[in-house]
């Protein structure tokens, strides 16, 4: 791609080099793709026969264009269930919503990995593993750790599951946007020099503590490329048990899009206001005797300027995923993945007066820029993956590693003095380079027999992750501005860089599980696991050691599932598990420092129940708890007493009627400190009560279109408190943040284009361009949220 850039930041030349580039290589990817379709029989299901006429079938449909459409098999109990279907099923409206449906699952596969088997009532499955009957919002079989794709019902933890259908019509372009679906999840933007954050139930995850990528530690300080995955899966809890050491509120896994059985030609063009491009091409074949290789390619470019003032941003990726199926026992894949971003003129993040707190003024408009056009964040990625699975005889082996290298120069606002009453807040540069090097590796071995009624599981897994990282920065004034009317001021000279920290981590995990199925209405988990950390920390450019952990501890976890009925499981869960301590912020006086690990212990209860065919519902009761990391009036970070979090979450998602489905949910939730400095205190940065709902509603009379829209609730958090002698001085005894919501309205219509399929999209988020505060790093400071944003999109399917 041929990049010449003007300083209005607009690069329109660019952005035709890219869409052209694109175009071509999809016209290139579309001949080559028919040549292989050919040739191309079967694939290695023997019971499944692929028809190229179902891409015309699912246009008609008004299905999501990725669904694979297959012949129907003559299953009595599935046929016997087609008959309990909601109304869009239904004999008289086949030719709208049902012709030549299959009742055969096309599962979804996590990265090397293979689902059990769908349970009947959810027979018809999309690529992404979402089910048809729920209008392709819920997925039946999320990835449950290192065991795969098994029925969401056998998990003894509460999941959620961001599907494809989501992603598209919401045309999410980043973890933030889709994130934002859950109402445990709270997300933040990434800001120079760090990774988006989120918290899970009101704790952090974040790099080497909680976001994978199919499974693997890899993403560090970088933000995922949306546009690659095919779903995110939500793992709610203290899971490290299960994914190796991970944060303890829960799991971010995004499942990269693989080789599908059918073939697939796609190409999205795009426009997101205020003047941002993009196209994306997805291309999958399968070729050879009886369709045992896959190839799936990914292209998406975006450049232009952003929904705020004077910025603009490149973001490009290319994926390439491959695998083989040898024969119907082993599967073997890989994947490469190059990605860029290139932020010019970043906004600023508040950091809060602390002796004593002052109240935060009004947000101001979200559209406006806070930092300097002069600021940027270029990032750079690259990332590779490879597994095996081998099923025989009840025996299951997988293995899969993976490694990625991170770049980064970022140049952002540290605010000097800090943000007061009055808007008026300081303009310290941050200027500085990172580096980040991720190798991960998870393999298991498992046996599945029978004595008598009861059929055992017995796994050994053994997981690991290392991490090495490098950054430097400098800091230094340039001015003062005011959230009411911001300064703008030229680029100052900017200083060198000196690097000033090394850190190399290594995680090891060893994990003993056995499940225990006691006739078809019990299951029982028991497992130990084994985990270790070894962190090291250098000051440079001495290479003096400042930190150096080593740890290791021996814990428990333990689960019983209750099925009365098919479509009802009730669980009940303990786990622990040594978790990573926390990481202090690049503005703390400690920057960087890590603190020592813990032990943190989780209790969860819920139940889990389809309540009509393809309406899942979800309600779960937890606790957690973890040391309690924060910033003190001296600006260290430091951790003192313990973090409890418990709360109820409650989630439907799926259809309600034949033309209606939604996902919804609820998070009520307290958070207090236990012992040290902060006894009986509300953490802060999270909010007790979470909602949202987003909805699509398809028009009975004119079923081509479909309206959609989003609601999206926090309440208030807590900043700080100050102390006795500040509260005597007059000053208020807690500061909140104040709570906040936002719409979104959005539309899509699907037709023919010259016989092609083709879906248009418009999605408006923050409608009401809502000014709002958001909370990063725990409460310590905020950011101004996402303005108002128009997104309009097609999608053609060749």
């Amino acid at each position: 791609m041929i990049n010449f850039r003007n300083r209005s930041g607009l690069k329109s030349f660019s952005l035709r080099m890219s869409l052209c580039s694109t175009v071509s290589i999809m016209a290139f990817a579309f001949a080559a793709g028919d040549a292989l379709a050919q040739q191309q029989p079967s694939v290695a299901d023997s019971s499944t026969t692929l028809r190229d006429e179902s891409l015309i079938v699912v246009a008609q449909q008004r299905l999501e264009p990725d669904v694979v459409v297959t012949e129907p098999q003559k299953k009595p109990s599935v046929i016997a269930h087609q008959k309990k279907l909601p109304r869009a099923t239904s004999r008289k409206r086949t030719t709208r919503r049902t012709a030549s449906v299959s009742t055969t699952p096309v599962p979804a596969l996590a990265a090397g990995q293979t689902p059990a088997a769908p349970s009947q009532a959810h027979a018809v499955l999309n690529p992404d593993g979402s089910t048809t009957a729920s209008g392709g919002f819920y997925v039946e079989t999320p990835t449950f750790g290192p065991f795969g794709n098994i029925p969401d019902k056998d998990i003894p933890f509460s999941t959620n599951t961001i599907s494809k259908q989501i992603i598209d019509d919401q045309q999410v372009h980043s973890a933030n946007d889709a994130l934002k679906n859950d109402s445990s999840v709270n997300s933040f933007p990434m800001t120079a020099g760090y990774a988006q954050n989120h918290y899970i139930r009101g704790f952090e995850v974040g790099p080497q503590n909680g976001i994978y990528q199919d499974g693997l530690d890899l993403l560090g300080y970088v933000s995922p490329f949306v546009e690659t995955d095919q779903r995110i899966d939500i793992m709610r809890g203290a899971v490290a048990a299960l994914y190796g050491f991970a944060a303890p509120a829960g799991v971010v896994n995004f499942i990269s899009k693989m080789p599908l059985d059918a073939p697939l030609t796609r190409v999205d063009l795009g426009y997101i206001s205020r003047g941002s491009f993009y196209g994306a091409t997805d291309f999958s074949r399968r070729f050879g005797e009886n369709g045992q290789f896959g190839i799936r390619l990914n292209l998406y470019e975006q450049d232009g300027i952003t929904p705020i003032d004077q910025t603009s941003a490149n973001r490009g990726a290319q994926s390439l995923s491959l695998d083989w199926k040898p024969d119907s026992d082993l599967k073997l894949w890989a994947k490469v993945e190059h990605s860029n971003v290139d932020v010019q003129g970043n906004n600023s993040t508040f950091f809060l007066p602390t002796s004593p707190y002052v109240a935060l003024p009004a947000a101001p408009d979200p559209s406006k820029l806070y930092g300097q056009p002069w600021f940027h964040d270029n990032n750079e990625n690259f990332l590779t993956e490879t597994g095996a699975e081998f099923k025989r005889d009840g025996w299951t082996v997988t293995g899969a590693v993976g490694y990625s290298q991170t770049s980064r120069s970022f140049l952002n606002n540290f605010d000097n003095p800090a943000l007061n009453t009055a808007g008026v807040y300081g303009l310290d540069y941050v200027y500085g380079n990172l580096s980040d090097e991720n190798f991960a590796y998870r393999s298991m071995i498992s046996k599945e027999f029978a004595v008598g009624v009861v059929d055992q599981t017995i796994s050994l897994i053994v997981d690991g992750s290392t991490h090495s990282y490098l950054i430097g920065q400098v800091t230094s004034p340039y001015g003062m501005s005011n959230i009411w009317n911001p300064v703008y001021v030229p680029q100052p000279n900017l200083l060198a860089i000196p690097p000033i920290l090394k850190q190399d981590m290594t995680f090891d995990t060893q994990i003993l599980s056995d499940k225990i199925d006691i006739t078809k209405y019990f299951t029982i988990y028991a497992g130990g696991v084994h985990s270790s950390v070894d962190e090291d920390s250098f000051s440079l450019p001495s290479n003096v050691q400042t930190t150096s952990i080593q740890q290791d501890a021996y814990t428990p976890m333990a689960a019983v599932i209750f099925k009365p009925w098919e479509r009802v499981s009730i669980y009940a869960s303990y786990i622990e598990a040594l978790q990573p301590g926390s990481q202090a912020p690049g503005t703390a006086v400690n920057a960087y420092q890590l603190l020592s690990p813990f032990v943190g212990k989780q209790y969860e209860g819920g139940v889990k129940a389809e309540l009509m065919p393809g309406l899942e519902t979800n309600a779960a009761v937890f606790k957690i708890d973890q040391a309690y990391a924060f910033l003190n009036s001296a600006n260290v970070f430091t951790a003192s007493g313990t973090q409890e979090n418990q709360g109820v979450e409650l989630s439907a998602t799926g259809r309600i009627t034949s033309d209606l489905v939604l996902r919804a949910g609820l998070t009520a939730m307290t958070a207090r400190i236990q012992g040290g400095t902060q006894d009986g205190q509300e953490a802060a940065g999270v909010s007790q009560f979470r909602a949202n709902l987003f909805a699509e509603y398809t028009l009975p009379i004119f079923p081509q279109l479909t309206l959609m829209g989003g609601v999206y609730y926090q309440d208030r958090f807590v900043v700080g408190y100050n102390t006795p002698a500040n509260i005597a001085a007059g000053d208020l005894p807690i500061v909140y943040a104040p709570g906040y919501e936002t719409f979104d309205i959005g539309a899509k219509y699907s037709t023919t284009l010259w016989d092609k399929p083709i879906t248009y999209r418009l999605y408006i988020a923050n409608l009401f361009n809502r000014a709002y505060w958001q909370s990063t790093n725990g409460g310590a400071n905020v950011q101004v949220g996402q303005p108002l944003t128009a997104k309009l999109s097609a999608s053609v399917r060749f």
